[in-house]
């Protein structure tokens, strides 16, 4: 995944020429690039241009712009017509719930709920995390093919749910099961 503040802080000065080369490198696993507009007009452009980077690309797009404008209908139009989305900087399940309902029957999405930062505030991240994907699972809100919720690393409450100390997971909810994934990838359990 990507972050363009701390690209930019890297001394990264052209996007594109890092995010193809980071394609490449990673190919054929998944490579999430975010957008880095605040204008949701033109996080809409860029997010076809970077969709169109690779076939492995997920479009990394926050839930709300620094002027907390939600992103939810913007979402909604990427997502159903094909570009894979990865919404970031998700907290509350009262901004899953219109992510679930945007993004059913398209393009496969990454749900990234910031657990650290949940927990960061004093609050336990995992009740939000299980809930959410409890509502991924409901009927009527199955995700398209695997949709997922990604944790970010939450240490020891994050391995619990992997059922090891780790450094995250990702939840699968688009199946028929729950897989939990560590960092790396691999199955943790």
């Amino acid at each position: 995944t990507t972050n363009p503040t701390l690209m930019r802080q890297a001394g990264i000065d052209d996007y594109e020429v890092f995010a193809r080369k980071a394609i490449e490198i990673v190919s054929p696993r998944p490579l999430s690039l975010e957008v880095f507009s605040d204008n949701i007009a033109e996080m809409e452009r860029q997010a076809l241009t970077i969709a169109g980077w690779g076939d492995n690309v997920n479009v990394k797009i926050p839930i709300t712009n620094t002027k907390s404008e939600s992103t939810v209908e913007l979402v909604r139009r990427l997502s159903q017509s094909g570009v894979k989305v990865n919404v970031t900087a998700v907290f509350t399940l009262e901004q899953v719930d219109p992510l679930l309902e945007a993004v059913a029957g398209g393009a496969p999405t990454y749900i990234s709920i910031f657990a650290g930062r949940i927990a960061d505030a004093g609050v336990d991240p995992m009740p939000i995390v299980r809930e959410a994907v409890e509502r991924g699972h409901a009927g009527g809100q199955r995700m398209h093919r695997g949709a997922v919720a990604h944790v970010e690393p939450v240490g020891l409450d994050a391995g619990l749910l992997a059922g090891k100390g780790g450094e995250g997971l990702i939840l699968d909810v688009g199946g028929d099961h729950l897989g939990a994934f560590g960092g790396t990838g691999q199955r943790a359990g």
